[in-house]
């Protein structure tokens, strides 16, 4: 298994060398099942942040770029943590994340999670959504953490897919003025037509 992940991290940096955009080109397909997602996390995540609610959280309408890491390991054969570690997945984890047995991604989608590497730093939501939750932006949450206002939001990382379109990966930050934020790692499968979220687990908390 260690060599196979092996000989797949070569072929994804290779790919990733002989590149010529450093941009990758989210199309109207791809943003539809981004807000898709989006909604699909609010919802079945029971995030509370609709605006027909009192005391909602804020929602970052701006999902971060999720940057993909191949695993260093060290001398004594630990793996370093990620150099950033918010909005960072180790290729590995990916790779090797297992539901019910199987493996969530295969080897066949490594090249296509690496060109997704090279997404845009923020993808902005759909208006239909944004109507509907307590929304905020980068630039907003960036304002208030300079001044020291209290807030409370959510963040969203644009997902990562697989080849076939069906199944994401993706994090969700809950951030805040004091030592009360954390990260959730989030993987959805489309089922018949629809998105599903099939498991979350914490990543990281202050």
């Amino acid at each position: 298994m260690k060599k196979i992940i092996l000989l797949i991290a070569i072929s994804i940096l290779l790919v990733h060398c002989q590149s010529k955009t450093n941009v990758y080109i989210i199309d109207a397909s791809r943003s539809k099942a981004i807000n898709e997602i989006v909604a699909a996390v609010i919802s079945q995540d029971s995030l509370n942040v609709s605006k027909k609610e009192r005391d909602t959280n804020l929602f970052c309408i701006d999902l971060a770029k999720l940057n993909i890491q191949n695993p260093v390991k060290r001398k004594d054969g630990m793996i370093e943590p990620p150099a950033k570690p918010l909005h960072t997945v180790l290729f590995e984890n990916l790779m090797l994340a297992k539901f019910n047995n199987a493996l969530f991604f295969t080897k066949n989608d490594s090249i296509t999670l690496l060109e997704q590497n090279l997404n845009p730093e923020k993808f902005r939501i759909s208006s239909e959504i944004i109507t509907t939750i307590n929304a905020t932006t980068l630039a907003e949450i960036l304002k208030k953490k300079k001044t020291g206002a209290s807030y409370q939001f959510y963040q969203m990382t644009i997902p990562l897919f697989s080849l076939d379109g069906n199944k994401a990966y993706t994090q969700l930050t809950y951030g805040c003025e004091g030592l009360c934020g954390n990260g959730k790692a989030i993987y959805l499968q489309k089922i018949n037509g629809k998105w599903h979220v099939i498991d979350t687990f914490t990543i990281w908390m202050n």
